[in-house]
């Protein structure tokens, strides 16, 4: 069965899009379970603490620990039980890119991976990756889909 584009993500989903995309990380976690340290890779991290139910908000994390690198499509800076695990300084996008009407945080996330993950220079591919959405959240909506038509495989798993 298919993923229908613009539905919330559950951790099972992005787990099957990221093993389709050939794409390695290191977990998916509530945040308030996310190992004490963190090693090296990219991690999918639930902002909604685990004895909370279903998650509500997914974000994303690369972990280079000389340039770690944040995102939250909302453009919120790390919660602090992520913030404590980051090697100073890390990087953040300060500005929303997902439309406030839209489920579509866990396809910025694999958006966000995705992209630094065809990067040689992490942080370089962060900066395009983010140059990519600027100004208006219902474009950047459209704009992402287009980015995941270009995945090879996806539409397998993804309709949109």
């Amino acid at each position: 069965m298919k993923i229908k584009y613009g539905l919330g993500l559950s951790n099972i989903e992005i787990k099957k899009i990221v093993n389709r995309c050939g794409i390695k990380i290191n977990g998916i976690y509530s945040k308030d379970e996310l190992p004490s340290r963190l090693k090296k890779g990219f991690y999918i991290i639930n902002l909604q603490s685990s004895n909370d139910g279903s998650g509500t908000h997914w974000t994303g994390v690369y972990i280079d620990n000389e340039c770690d690198l944040y995102f939250d499509s909302e453009g919120f800076v790390p919660p602090s039980d992520l913030e404590g695990k980051l090697s100073f300084p890390y990087y953040y996008n300060a500005f929303e890119i997902q439309n406030e009407n839209a489920k579509s945080c866990g396809y910025w996330v694999l958006g966000f991976i995705i992209a630094l993950n065809t990067s040689r220079n992490k942080f370089d591919g962060y900066v395009n990756f983010l140059k990519k959405f600027v100004n208006n959240t219902t474009n950047d909506e459209n704009d992402l889909k287009k980015m995941f038509k270009c995945v090879k495989g996806i539409d397998e798993i993804i309709t949109m």
